[in-house]
């Protein structure tokens, strides 16, 4: 089975302030958290839109 993460996505209002504060330990540990849970793969979104992030 292919188990994939998906919580590393900018919609997601804590991953997107993340993001903004170049928060590298929140979006490592959220990406350890998944592969710990079994993905064996990570997608990352950090499309905004904006120019802001």
């Amino acid at each position: 089975m292919l188990i994939i993460g998906e919580k590393l996505n900018s919609a997601i209002p804590s991953v997107r302030e993340a993001i903004k504060n170049r928060d590298v330990a929140f979006v490592q540990d959220l990406a350890r958290r998944q592969v710990e849970g079994g993905a064996g793969y990570i997608d990352v979104n950090t499309a905004q839109g904006n120019n802001e992030i």
